[in-house]
């Protein structure tokens, strides 16, 4: 905080923010900044029991990855 000349309370100052915002003006934020189309979501879990449930959002294939973040065919 010091090396952007912060105050000692930044911290409460953001957290009241947010604390304070309204869902309106989540969603204004959102549509501003936020393009799912170019982002890469990484979820972690059991593929048996998720993937369906991540085709169905329609974001595009899942791709599945094994614990040293191999490709799975």
């Amino acid at each position: 905080m010091s090396a952007y000349g912060f105050p000692a309370d930044y911290v409460l100052q953001r957290e009241e923010i947010v604390r304070d915002m309204r869902i309106e003006r989540i969603q204004e934020l959102a549509d501003q900044y936020l393009d799912p189309a170019g982002m890469i979501w990484l979820v972690v879990g059991d593929a048996r029991t998720q993937l369906d449930g991540l085709r169905a959002l329609g974001l595009g294939e899942p791709k599945v990855l094994d614990r040293n973040g191999r490709l799975i065919a």
